[in-house]
């Protein structure tokens, strides 16, 4: 491990755990040829992360329309 804070990592996502020959039901994994789960979230959250990197108004935008909905709820939450 370096001091320096900016030096490249070797993180790297786990393998998947190793199946018996032919798989616990003998049959071969479904390849779909597209990620789900974790994987689609991470996807979808770079993608939009890519896009909003080339508008950063959008991004205070929403985080300030988000803000007022917030606040908007909280007053009527606590009106009750």
């Amino acid at each position: 491990m370096t001091d320096d804070v900016h030096s490249p990592t070797t993180a790297a996502p786990m393998p998947p755990p190793a199946q018996p020959a032919g798989g616990a039901t003998g049959a071969p994994p479904p390849d779909h040829g597209e990620s789900s789960g974790p994987q689609q979230l991470a996807a979808g959250a770079k993608k939009a992360l890519d896009g909003a990197s080339e508008k950063p108004e959008a991004l205070v935008g929403a985080a300030f329309a988000g803000g007022l909905v917030f606040a908007l709820l909280l007053k009527r939450i606590t009106r009750g």
